[in-house]
């Protein structure tokens, strides 16, 4: 019962965060750190509302003299940043196709522990890398001042989907009875929305910052924070202490997917060649890779 709750809070989780990208660029193209920083203050709220109701307060004031619970909450601070960078330099459908590819990680955390690979594994891998290079390529071919802001968004996609990693990684080691996933993810919205009061002292940010507060980006805004962002972190929390972290981020597989489809029919974005055969060879691989156990256990 406990895997079948997990799997339904992944599944939620994704969906959040598969309409990231399209809420991320419907907002101002002002700096990702206001736009993070912004998104955060809306999920803190939202978080602590959520604590208020359910009457958590107790149990939230307890978590927050816990070391490993300020841990994670700077892992969700540093992927929410990476993320709303990717997403605003690269195309929808390239960051969230990397943003899925969070089961490389966990392979590699575990290789650097010395837990030997199957040939499976070698080759689910392989194939998850070079779809990964595969839509890195034409932007080391064709170099230019465009190209190398959009390799950045690529760059910051994979530290975002490694920085997830661990956080799963943690999360499943440290047990359910040591954390509270509301304090985790209060701190780690909170911890982002610091820079917006140090913002306000600069006339060129205040001036960005002011953006957000127009009523078309505000209703981006919201979105964002409660539904992308407060409700996708605490679905995905719950779901990893419930499923393994391999099975957890491989639900992740349905972000891009969903992420595309949005963007293609409520931006009109146009997804890169690319994305098909790199997506064929991440998704494939990584479904090879994670996909070797019962869903259930």
């Amino acid at each position: 019962m406990n895997s079948k709750k997990g799997l339904v809070a992944g599944l939620l989780a994704v969906m959040g965060w598969g309409s990231a990208g399209l809420f991320i660029k419907l907002l101002p193209t002002i700096s990702p750190l206001w736009i993070a920083a912004g998104r955060s203050g809306v999920a803190a709220l939202a978080i602590a509302v959520l604590i208020i109701i359910l009457k958590k307060s107790e149990a939230f004031k307890n978590a927050l003299r816990l070391r490993p619970i300020w841990e994670l909450g700077l892992y969700v601070s540093a992927y929410y940043l990476f993320a709303v960078m990717a997403y605003q330099y690269a195309s929808v459908a390239e960051a969230a196709l990397l943003l899925s590819s969070s089961p490389l990680f966990v392979f590699g955390i575990n290789l650097l522990q010395k837990k030997v690979p199957s040939r499976k594994e070698k080759v689910a891998v392989s194939l998850a890398v070079l779809g990964t290079l595969l839509i890195f390529l034409p932007k080391l071919l064709e170099p230019s001042q465009k190209e190398e802001t959009h390799f950045q968004g690529l760059i910051y996609a994979l530290l975002s989907s490694a920085l997830i990693a661990v956080f799963s990684i943690r999360m499943n080691r440290l047990g359910s009875e040591k954390h509270d996933i509301f304090a985790i993810n209060f701190i780690g919205f909170f911890f982002l929305t610091l820079p917006l009061g140090f913002g306000w002292i600069d006339e060129s940010a205040s001036n960005e910052i002011a953006q957000l507060g127009t009523y078309d980006a505000l209703k981006f805004l919201l979105a964002l924070g409660v539904w992308s962002t407060a409700i996708a972190s605490i679905f995905y929390s719950i779901a990893s202490i419930k499923l393994t972290p391999v099975i957890i981020t491989s639900l992740r597989f349905l972000t891009p997917i969903i992420a595309a489809i949005l963007a293609s029919l409520i931006l009109g974005e146009n997804v890169p060649w690319t994305v098909w055969p790199s997506g064929c060879l991440i998704l494939g691989g990584l479904a090879l890779l994670t996909l070797k156990k019962p869903l259930f256990h």
